[in-house]
């Protein structure tokens, strides 16, 4: 019996590299340091929340993770005491929830139980 030769794989597609040009670079840089947030930068720039961060440190900008605002923390507790949950609110604000929660803690807001969370007894 002949041995088969053995089966190629197919080639992965290579992942799309986006290069800024210059202007593209100011204009990144000029928007990050107003503030805009990662999420923002990414989908106006065409590329990842990640590269968003390493271009950031690349053209040495401090790296932000913005704080809320003392308004949109009192928007948050609204929102919260209202029922909404922090990812919610978060999403309302372009913030990660965890950035919502750490906020409304420091401002002595008490953070409800998650859904679930708690309803079972430990054994």
């Amino acid at each position: 019996m002949v041995p088969e030769p053995p089966k190629t794989l197919p080639r992965r597609q290579k992942q799309k590299q986006t290069r800024l040009s210059s202007q593209e670079l100011a204009a990144f840089c000029a928007a990050y340091q107003d503030g805009m947030p990662v999420r923002e930068l990414a989908q106006r720039f065409k590329i990842s929340q990640h590269t968003v961060s390493e271009h950031a440190r690349r053209q040495g900008l401090l790296l932000h993770n913005r704080l809320l605002t003392p308004q949109e923390v009192e928007e948050a507790g609204r929102l919260y005491e209202s029922g909404l949950s922090l990812m919610k609110i978060g999403r309302k604000l372009g913030r990660r929830g965890e950035t919502v929660r750490q906020a409304l803690m420091r401002s002595g807001v008490e953070i409800r139980k998650r859904n679930g969370w708690g309803d079972q007894p430990i054994d």
